[in-house]
């Protein structure tokens, strides 16, 4: 049996008196004013695809008002499936919040997701429609910016000097050329270690005339990787493979090699 609002709001624990716990007050109150988003709820779940199934039989199941408060508690906390069903079973705020009391069990993290999977994506644009419309009526919000999060964060990608990318040219072209001999018999020579001493050499160069001469180095090494990957790729066309890993294989190379050859000529054509 399912239901889309709650005959009689279930006993909740006080509110706190905390900024969090005032603003899911505040975002519960909007969400009473906009009843439509619960029935677009419901909609979605009384029906299996294109089936509809019967809301009056059956077992009793979360509301669709609690379906949709707790889509939106993941929604702006980013939580996963876990994360929400601790949190609705742990904090007083968020029971209150998704409508949850006392005489229930809180909703497992399986009964979570099946029902909020149920939602489909047209719903949540609806309601955020809804929701948009109702700010501006409110004066809350114009709807005419949308912000995004552009936190700067670590990451593992190096700063792309002209030297670096010189030698990821080299390194990555290495790489590839090594699948190529090992599996297909295609010799090349291996300037990797050289190109890796060049650009390291390049860093810490105390002289402009001693980093335009390692400058110049790498850039050799880097055109002569270039040729012999070229060459590679020509060779691969007239081979046949052996299996289905060759198979596989081959045709990776045949992707990638190509790619990255051109990418090296871009970096080393800006140099």
């Amino acid at each position: 049996m399912r239901k889309s609002l709650l005959d009689q709001l279930p006993l909740v624990p006080v509110p706190i008196d905390h900024n969090h716990a005032r603003e899911l007050g505040a975002a519960s109150m909007l969400l009473d004013q906009l009843p439509e988003a619960v029935q677009l709820v419901h909609e979605d779940l009384s029906r299996r695809g294109a089936k509809r199934v019967d809301p009056t039989k059956g077992r009793h199941g979360m509301a669709a008002e609690q379906v949709l408060r707790a889509g939106v508690l993941k929604q702006i906390n980013n939580f996963s499936y876990e994360e929400l069903a601790f949190h609705l079973a742990d904090s007083s705020s968020y029971q209150t919040f998704g409508r949850l009391g006392y005489h229930r069990k809180p909703p497992t993290r399986a009964t979570l997701q099946r029902n909020i999977k149920h939602v489909k994506s047209e719903t949540w644009e609806s309601i955020n429609q809804m929701l948009v419309r109702k700010a501006q009526e409110l004066g809350i919000e114009s709807g005419d910016k949308t912000r995004t999060d552009c936190t700067v964060v670590e990451s593992n990608i190096h700063h792309p000097t002209d030297s670096s990318l010189l030698w990821d040219s080299a390194r990555v072209l290495t790489r590839l050329m090594g699948v190529a001999k090992e599996e297909f018999g295609l010799g090349f020579h291996d300037h990797s270690r050289r190109a890796k001493r060049r650009a390291f050499g390049i860093s810490n160069a105390k002289t402009t005339p001693q980093r335009k001469r390692l400058y110049q180095d790498l850039i050799k090494v880097t055109k002569k990787t270039i040729a012999q990957a070229e060459s590679i790729a020509e060779q691969l066309d007239g081979i046949q493979p052996a299996s289905w890993t060759q198979v596989a294989l081959l045709s990776m190379l045949a992707t990638d090699l190509p790619h990255y050859v051109d990418l090296a000529h871009r970096a080393h054509l800006s140099d």
